[in-house]
């Protein structure tokens, strides 16, 4: 049969226990941005293995130089994503042959936040 002392011990444990799971539970992480783009033609049907980057500057987007990440390539349903972003506006370049975003959208239109995915879809022409 276990002491009183050994259940006082007990009690104390789980106590702090639950304290550590109530302190876990109230801090909030933020997540860094993310941007999921949808590539579409001028008839709006999606272009898959299209060429995707961002960018910080309009200059660096109009000589395709210096991608933030990676270029990516858009999957069947002509989407592609950039994760951990940082949170300030880009500018997206989306190639495919001769299609392009050179007189379409080319920016975010504003500058991407924390804990958000924002969804667009790009034209190329």
């Amino acid at each position: 049969m276990p002491s009183i002392r050994r259940k006082s011990e007990c009690v104390k444990v789980l106590s702090l226990t639950l304290m550590l799971v109530t302190v876990a539970a109230c801090v909030r992480i933020d997540t860094p941005p993310s941007l999921e783009i949808t590539i579409v033609d001028s008839f709006n049907n999606v272009v898959s293995e299209a060429l995707v980057a961002l960018f910080d500057s309009q200059e660096e987007w109009a000589l395709r130089e210096n991608p933030i990440q990676v270029w990516k390539i858009t999957d069947s349903f002509g989407e592609v994503q950039f994760l951990n972003l940082q949170e300030k506006n880009y500018f997206i370049y989306a190639e495919k042959g001769n299609l392009n975003n050179l007189t379409t959208e080319i920016t975010t239109s504003s500058k991407l936040i924390n804990n958000q995915i924002r969804l667009l879809i790009i034209h190329i022409e």
